[in-house]
């Protein structure tokens, strides 16, 4: 009975510190507005990650007209971002290494543990892809 008693404690305090880490690493969604774009200017860097799983390692140049180059592996792409319902949202084209990308973008303002990210879905002729960049 004891050991039933001590293995009870020490599951009750595993899941106490489960979810205080949880807690902690909560992201909170910040809206975008228009003014914005004039502080999230600047180079934001981090990883993106295809529909194959694996992440490689991505840049954002993000300009104060909303215009961006994002460049991730061997491809890039480029164009406006504007401002629609609090998020980044785009349709520009792009170039990789022997395809031409149609691209449609949404990207979130985003901040945990007190950093903040760019938080962003795509859709290529490649296929999906999702990207997290702190600014450098």
């Amino acid at each position: 009975m004891r050991a039933s008693r001590a293995t009870t404690r020490i599951l009750l305090a595993g899941m106490v510190l489960w979810a205080l880490g949880c807690a902690s690493a909560r992201e909170t969604a910040i809206p975008i507005q228009q003014g914005d774009l004039v502080k999230l200017a600047g180079t934001w860097s981090g990883f993106a990650t295809g529909s194959g799983g694996s992440a490689t390692s991505g840049e954002l140049q993000l300009r104060p007209d909303g215009t961006y180059t994002n460049r991730v592996g061997g491809g890039w792409t480029s164009g406006t971002l504007r401002v629609v319902n609090g998020s980044l949202v785009g349709g520009p084209t792009g170039s990789a290494p022997g395809a031409a990308l149609d691209v449609q973008l949404r990207v979130q303002l985003v901040t945990r543990g007190g950093v903040q990210y760019l938080s962003g879905t795509g859709t290529t002729t490649l296929g999906p892809y999702s990207f997290e960049y702190s600014k450098r």
